[in-house]
C-alpha cells in the first residue's frame, strides 16, 4: 500500500466544489456550515447545473453497480417467468384450510 493510501479515493483532482464533505471526524464535528449558509448556498446553486460528469473511478463503480442490478434483475424476472419463489413458498407452506 502507498504512504498516500488515505488521500488516494480522493486523488483525482475536481474543478469545482464537492458534493460529499466529512461531518464528523473522531466523534467531533468538523463540517461548518450553519443550517442558514447551507440553505443560501443550496437557494444560489439550484437548477444552476445542466449536466454534471463524473470522475473515471466514479463512473467505473456506477458501471459496475449498474451491471450487477441488471443482472439481479434479469435473474429475478427469469424465476418469476418460471413460478418464481412465490411458487416455492406455495408448495412449501399451503395455506391453512378448514
Amino acid at each position: 500500500m502507498s504512504p498516500n493510501a488515505v488521500d488516494e479515493p480522493f486523488a483525482t483532482k475536481i474543478d469545482g466544489e464537492p458534493l460529499f464533505v466529512p461531518l464528523v471526524e473522531h466523534g467531533r464535528i468538523v463540517f461548518g456550515d450553519s443550517f442558514e449558509e447551507q440553505a443560501e448556498r443550496a437557494d444560489r446553486t439550484w437548477g444552476s447545473y445542466k449536466r454534471f460528469t463524473l470522475s473515471d473511478k466514479v463512473h467505473d463503480w456506477r458501471e459496475r453497480f449498474r451491471a450487477m442490478r441488471d443482472d439481479e434483475m434479469t435473474a429475478a424476472r427469469q424465476r418469476l417467468a418460471a413460478g418464481g419463489f412465490a411458487q416455492e413458498l406455495r408448495c412449501r407452506n399451503p395455506p391453512n384450510r378448514i
